[in-house]
């Protein structure tokens, strides 16, 4: 079963952050290097992608985070339900009838 990452909120997010962007069909970690809010529109997010030049930067909006990324750059995950819990236990315990 795949994680359920927890939803990025923008009240959470400042300069120095760190995330999981999706770009086209991957997740990349970036850092957050600055936010801009203008008066009617959605507020941006300059970000630097893990590993590229320190000049390839660029903004997105909120729409492209997936998750943000705790001090291990681990994304954070809402825990399992104890049915989500249970019945992963379930389906171990047949896995080792077979």
């Amino acid at each position: 079963m795949e994680p359920t990452f927890q939803e990025v909120k923008a009240a959470d997010l400042d300069e120095e952050s760190r995330v999981f962007i999706a770009y086209r069909t991957s997740l990349y970690k970036a850092t957050i290097r600055k936010v801009r809010s203008r008066e009617g529109k959605d507020t941006d997010y300059l970000i630097h992608y893990d590993g590229n030049k320190k000049s390839n930067v660029h903004w997105v909006s909120l729409s492209q985070f997936r998750a943000q990324l705790d001090e291990q750059d681990q994304p954070l995950v809402v825990p399992p339900t104890p049915e989500e819990v249970k019945a992963r236990e379930e389906r171990k315990l047949e896995k080792e009838k077979r």
